[in-house]
């Protein structure tokens, strides 16, 4: 694939990807994978059609040209992502236990008398 064909899959900067899209994967991704979907997602916007193998080496030759603050705003994404994350997981935990019956609030102390 020729240079100029890569620089058209540059993903926009600042990103379309979302901290809140990155929750339906199995684990929160890191920058650099989180860049990957964005090619991967720039080439369907353009309909440039790319092997699924090669997508991980034009991602990393594209990821290595990028300035701190695109990689930061990628980590930045995962960091969102993550607590994004761990809010939903705390508000299950909290609905799981009042469903139960567990007890999920301290006991009162006593009274003085």
């Amino acid at each position: 694939m020729s240079l100029s064909k890569i620089e058209q899959i540059r993903p926009p900067f600042p990103p379309n990807i979302t901290a809140h899209e990155l929750l339906k994967y199995k684990s929160i991704p890191s920058p650099f994978i989180i860049y990957r979907i964005a090619v991967r997602m720039e080439c369907k916007s353009k309909n440039i059609t790319i092997e699924r193998k090669f997508v991980s080496n034009i991602a990393s030759n594209l990821w290595k040209s990028e300035p701190a603050i695109v990689k930061n705003t990628y980590k930045e994404i995962e960091n969102d992502a993550k607590i994004l994350y761990n809010m939903i997981q705390q508000e299950n935990d909290f609905v799981t236990s009042a469903i139960s019956g567990e007890n999920i609030f301290p006991p009162s102390p006593p009274l003085l008398s």
